[in-house]
């Protein structure tokens, strides 16, 4: 039974959005990783994460290496199953109550459809926390600026 791995952050830009990219892990001792989605959300405004790996390769995204990445992504190539999920999001600071599609083929238990909403509510909780820290300035210290 493989693992996943959510990994989240967040780009700066003109738009902030966040990255959320989405591994299975292999449980071999090899420690394959195969990249299943990686997607950039609007911080702002929110977004859909999915996994879909028929999209994913006509988008043909180029990976965006996080912060503790290698770079090197060449052994990571997409396997084939189309349409498995995905999931809406909203954007920093709004209530989000995330609406979560699954494709049938990919949900055999109950257990099945508790994973993927597992995750969907991880991306959700990744706008959260790819949030900027705000810096308060104490009152005493004011006086010293």
């Amino acid at each position: 039974m493989p693992w996943g791995k959510l990994e989240a952050w967040r780009e700066r830009g003109i738009r902030d959005s966040i990255c959320c990219r989405f591994h299975l892990l292999s449980e071999a001792q090899d420690g394959a990783e195969v990249l299943m989605s990686e997607i950039l959300i609007s911080a702002e405004k929110g977004g859909e994460f999915f996994i879909d790996t028929d999209r994913q390769l006509r988008q043909g995204p180029t990976p965006i290496p996080s912060p503790q990445s290698s770079g090197d992504f060449s052994a990571l190539s997409p396997i084939a199953g189309g349409f498995v999920m995905s999931c809406r999001v909203q954007g920093e600071g709004k209530s989000s109550k995330p609406l979560v599609q699954l494709a049938m083929r990919h949900v055999t238990c109950v257990e099945d459809a508790a994973i993927f909403m597992a995750l969907a509510a991880a991306v959700d909780l990744s706008i959260e926390a790819c949030k900027p820290f705000r810096r308060k300035i104490r009152i005493g210290s004011r006086q010293s600026l």
